[in-house]
């Protein structure tokens, strides 16, 4: 054999070496990487788990939260509702008990003036009749002042009318 088939046996050596090489590595990588893909899974699916438990757990907590804080709101408003009830119910019995005072007070008012001015009107009536008596004399001043002329009654009449409508 000669030196160039020497060289073509070392060179078709070396080709199926590399070839065994490379099919090796191949062979090697593709294990490596179904390995790695394999813990991927199981790796994501452990946190799956875990994090469906710890969300679970989270919404109960979360439900029960809600559901106190409901409950609390709920109390709250029933107790402002009649801690209102019971201000208004005292209110208005202080309104109603302050109305009554005032109508009282008013309508002692009102009886006050009518008696000021009964008073006064018969001062004015006496007044009248002292002045009748000076104008007219001792003879015609015997018209006393419950005796009406009937000129003056229809003053009164006129008087009353008009007092009525208003």
């Amino acid at each position: 054999m000669g030196i160039m088939t020497d060289d073509m046996t070392r060179l078709r050596d070396e080709i199926v070496a590399s070839r065994e090489a490379r099919n090796a590595f191949l062979t090697d990588t593709e294990d490596t990487v179904s390995q790695m893909q394999a813990r991927f899974r199981e790796a994501r699916a452990d946190m799956a788990s875990k994090t469906k438990a710890e969300r679970s757990a989270f919404v109960a907590d979360l439900q029960a939260n809600v559901g106190e804080l409901q409950e609390a709101v709920r109390s709250a408003h029933a107790e402002m509702a009649n801690e209102l009830r019971e201000g208004l119910a005292a209110n208005e019995a202080a309104r109603q008990g302050q109305a009554a005072d005032d109508r009282a007070g008013r309508l002692a008012s009102v009886a006050d003036r009518s008696r000021q001015v009964a008073g006064r009107l018969a001062e004015l009536a006496a007044d009248l009749e002292g002045a009748r008596r000076a104008w007219l004399g001792p003879r015609r001043a015997t018209t006393t002042t419950t005796e009406r002329t009937p000129r003056a009654a229809g003053r009164k009449s006129k008087t009353k009318a008009r007092a009525r409508a208003r």
